[in-house]
């Protein structure tokens, strides 16, 4: 059985989590906050993404107006 590697890691967890048997709950369980730690990592990294981004277009329009004057 395989599983696709393609998912975003929380939901590769997740998948693997729910191939489990029943009787490893507490895997499963600790499979699951993982995977919600990973999906909270992955939105944290892409607002830090959003930031830079941001922060590099004000830096440029600074540079601009200083070069400019």
């Amino acid at each position: 059985m395989r599983v696709r590697l393609l998912l975003a890691p929380g939901r590769l967890l997740l998948a693997m989590a729910d191939r489990l048997p029943r009787h490893n709950q507490s895997v499963v369980r600790r499979l699951r906050e993982k995977a919600a730690e990973a999906e909270r990592e992955a939105r944290h990294g892409a607002e830090l993404e959003e930031r830079l981004a941001r922060l590099h277009g004000e830096a440029a329009a600074w540079q601009s107006k200083a070069l400019s004057e």
